[in-house]
Parts: C-alpha cells; sequence; structure tokens
C-alpha cells in the first residue's frame, strides 16, 4: 500500500513499483528457464521453457547426432533418424523426478542431466527428442504437445501408413510418443493420450531453435 495526501503522487508510486515488479520476475523466470503460458481454457501458469532448453542444448548434442548418423544405413533419411533415436529415448528409465532422493524434485530435468542421470519424465525426454531433431535438421517444425498430465510432440512430417496426426493452426502434425517404456513407431500414442486429444485437452508450443 502506498499513503499520500495527493492520490496521483500515490498511483504513480504503485505504477512504478508494480513495473519494477513484473521486471525482476520476468527476468528471473528466463534465468531459471521458466515461461508464462495461457492453456485452451483460459487458466494461466508457470511452466519450463521448453524450448529455451532446446535451444541451449543444440551444440552440446551435436556429437550424439553424429553417433546415431552413424548407426543410420542413410544418415540423410529423416524418419529413420527419428526412429532410432526415439526408440533409444523410450528405452532410458522413467522418473516423475518428484523425489529429491532420486532427482531434483522439480519434475523436469535438463537434456544434459537427462543423460548424466539416466531418467526423465515425459516432457524432460519429449524435450531432449526436440532438441536431437532440431541438430538433426533445424529447419523441421517441431512442436511440444501439452496434455493434462502428460507431454509428447507433434512434428511437421507427411504422414505414412495411418500414423496418427494432429491438426493445429492448418498444418497437419505427426505424433511422437518418446517417453516410453513401450516402443511406440511415428505417429502411435498411449490410448490416454488418444483420449485427450479427442477431447481437446491439449495445448501446442513451439520447440523452434
Amino acid at each position: 500500500k502506498v499513503s499520500s495526501r495527493m492520490p496521483n503522487k500515490a498511483q504513480l508510486v504503485l505504477d512504478t513499483l508494480s513495473q519494477a515488479h513484473e521486471k525482476a520476475q520476468n527476468n528471473y523466470w528466463d534465468k531459471h528457464y521458466f515461461v508464462k503460458y495461457a492453456s485452451p481454457s483460459g487458466a494461466s501458469g508457470i511452466r519450463h521453457d521448453h524450448a529455451k532448453y532446446t535451444r541451449n542444448s543444440a551444440t552440446a548434442l551435436g556429437p550424439i547426432v553424429e553417433a546415431i548418423k552413424a548407426l543410420q544405413s542413410n544418415p540423410y533419411d529423416y524418419r529413420e533418424f527419428i526412429s532410432i533415436t526415439m526408440a533409444w529415448i523410450q528405452s532410458i528409465p522413467y522418473n516423475r523426478l518428484e523425489d529429491r532422493l532420486s532427482s531434483n524434485g522439480a519434475g523436469f530435468v535438463s537434456p544434459r542431466d537427462l543423460l548424466l542421470q539416466n531418467q526423465g519424465d515425459c516432457d524432460s525426454k519429449s524435450t531432449l527428442m526436440a532438441a536431437l531433431l532440431k541438430v538433426y535438421n533445424a529447419n523441421i517444425d517441431v512442436q511440444m504437445v501439452y496434455l493434462p498430465k502428460h507431454a509428447l510432440l507433434a512434428i511437421g512430417l507427411k504422414s505414412i501408413n495411418n500414423e496418427m496426426t494432429l491438426r493445429y493452426q492448418k498444418q497437419d502434425y505427426v505424433l511422437l510418443e518418446p517417453t516410453g517404456p513401450a516402443q511406440l513407431a511415428i505417429g502411435e500414442v498411449a490410448n490416454s493420450t488418444k483420449h485427450a486429444l479427442r477431447n481437446r485437452q491439449f495445448d501446442l508450443a513451439s520447440m523452434t531453435l
């Protein structure tokens, strides 16, 4: 509260404090990789800035991308790269990352820490997958798909063989489920994911570098 015999002066001080608070808050979120968002239902909140993690992980992940390409029969076959990469990430042990005895307790780890700890949850694995895809091909359109209790990826790729897609802003995206442990192929998703998508319980965010 600000008290003054001059109401205009009190309001000016309040406005200045409010602007300083918002600037400090935004700087804190940016420094610690958080971002504001609004859900389709109108609710607002804060979540991890997965796109920033993707951008800042690119350089370190270059050697891993080259190692995966060395396993391919054709290193320029994007679908083969996706299949190998996703099968590997699905095989990494799943952990909700909420127990501080086994993780940082934040419910998320960066791509670097996921590899060091050899464990991750859905948005952590999806962020690693997105980062590797963008290193392999910076021009590919990758979106993080947020469900009420899950996260996966949608990729700007032409679907084949009845692969499940998601239409967003007049474009069709093929879905990718990197979480595991189920070894789901390109365009295959869990039944719970299908249910949430059918009910339009999702939100997308670009993972563009």
